[in-house]
């Protein structure tokens, strides 16, 4: 039986660089949207707030929408292939609209925000998901999969310092007149060119990987992954190994999400001082481009259920070592360093884990849901979203917390109570899910690529 293709290296790279343009993107949103409705919108900050619930939440519907949507489609182009050069050019046009300011009154502006911004994100989510289906396609091999889940993070790591260093250069460059605050035409104009550069890498990405997969498929091919809602749910339910990362992964997120969240309510209560928090941030970032570069060492000799189950460990000794003896910013960076090698970890390693759950799935149902499955995993980053915000402001509001209220060392504690007990009960949570519920070693997904290349071969040969 023949080894499967390896993957080039040139293709390894241009598929790091679309996650590159695309995390460029949608830090945009993360990181300036809600500014923006406020301070350049003028938007009441509790409407925001509702607002961007809204938003979320929608953002969160259109994910399992565009997995079937993949899933039933055949276009000429390649079932997933096909949304890489669709899905970009909506998304830019919509993405930049999303930072405009419309002459309507207040309630249309709503409608309008609401529309393009589920447009905007229901088409990236089809993008995203076609990069995400990919991988398995070019991954044939357990260590293929993992060094294209690895590059993706080690690109997106470098994202995050290409986006510090450029986007408020860029919003007040293009707002123009020596702004010293962003308005309205900055927004848009950086919006325009980022979606821009998004658009460019996904259609490079889809260019160099027509060999793997190019054009619709016939009627038989597309019969065996044709799938019903039932089926669909099937793929999901009845694979223990999918239903234990995608749970696992939402508790990570959640802990993930309440660090971020918290992370400014620390340094102005706790550290009393949020000039230190740019340091702290830069410092992590770095940490986390180190981090990307060792879990591709590690993979070299580690199964990658075990990379992810190391990654939960770190991150929650860094978070109990942290709660128990951080009290000055250097001790805080190297703790909550180590948890961001745990972050790295789980990150480079997670979606080579997606793509092993559809050799998975396809060998007990004998249908290939890889579209539905690989779009799943843009799942658990939104769903932990949702309840991290939902927990940490539950948890602000029973320590009885208002905005600018005065230090009391019982306020510190508080907040330090919250930033590091909240992601490790989460952590914790998910180390017990994966341990107990994810089997999927990388012995066992070679053992049933062995079993699909065989049932393909005899296929093949009852055929001729």
């Amino acid at each position: 039986m023949s080894a499967p293709q390896r993957v080039s290296s040139v293709v390894v790279n241009t598929y790091g660089l679309a996650n590159l343009g695309f995390s460029l993107m949608v830090s945009m949103t993360s990181n300036y949207y809600a500014f923006f409705l406020t301070d350049v919108l003028f938007m009441p900050a509790a409407v925001m707030a509702t607002l961007m619930m809204v938003l979320n939440l929608l953002d969160m519907l259109t994910v399992p929408a565009a997995g079937v949507i993949m899933q039933k489609s055949n276009l000429p182009w390649g079932k997933n292939r096909s949304w890489m050069l669709i899905g970009p050019p909506i998304t830019l046009v919509t993405f930049t609209l999303i930072f405009t300011n419309p002459p309507v009154d207040s309630v249309w502006r709503y409608v309008w925000i609401v529309i393009v911004y589920t447009i905007a994100h229901g088409s990236y989510n089809l993008s995203f998901g076609a990069l995400n289906a990919m991988l398995p396609i070019l991954g044939r091999n357990p260590k293929d999969r993992a060094i294209l889940s690895i590059r993706r993070l080690q690109f997106s790591s470098v994202s995050r310092f290409i986006f510090g260093a450029i986007s408020m250069p860029m919003l007040l460059f293009f707002t123009g007149g020596g702004a010293a605050v962003p308005g309205v035409r900055g927004f848009t104009f950086t919006a325009l060119i980022l979606s821009s550069v998004m658009l460019m890498m996904f259609w490079l990405v889809f260019k160099v990987t027509e060999p793997y997969e190019s054009g619709s498929t016939t009627r038989a091919e597309q019969k065996k992954s044709e799938l019903s809602g039932k089926e669909m749910l099937q793929q999901l339910f009845n694979s223990p190994p999918l239903l234990a990362l995608i749970f696992g992964e939402t508790a990570r997120n959640v802990a993930a999400f309440a660090l971020t969240y918290t992370i400014a309510y620390y340094f102005r209560y706790v550290m009393q001082n949020m000039a230190l928090m740019p340091v702290f941030m830069s410092s992590i970032a770095v940490i986390g481009v180190g981090a990307s570069i060792l879990v591709q060492l590690v993979n070299k000799f580690m199964d990658k259920r075990h990379i992810y189950t190391s990654g939960l460990f770190l991150c929650l000794v860094g978070h109990t070592l942290a709660y128990l003896f951080a009290r000055d910013l250097i001790t805080f960076i190297i703790f909550m360093g180590i948890n961001q090698i745990g972050i790295s970890f789980m990150m480079g390693i997670s979606f080579a884990m997606f793509s092993d759950c559809c050799d998975y799935g396809k060998l007990k149902t004998g249908k290939d849901a890889t579209p539905f499955i690989m779009n799943l995993s843009n799942l658990s980053p939104k769903l932990g979203k949702i309840v991290s915000s939902g927990v940490i402001g539950f948890s602000l509001a029973a320590i009885g917390y208002v905005a600018d209220m005065e230090y009391t060392p019982q306020l510190a504690a508080s907040i330090r109570a919250i930033l590091h007990l909240v992601p490790m009960v989460f952590i914790a949570l998910a180390l017990v899910i994966t341990t107990l519920f994810n089997k999927l070693t990388t012995a066992r997904v070679l053992d049933i690529q062995n079993q699909l290349r065989a049932a393909r071969e005899a296929e093949s040969a009852s055929t001729n």
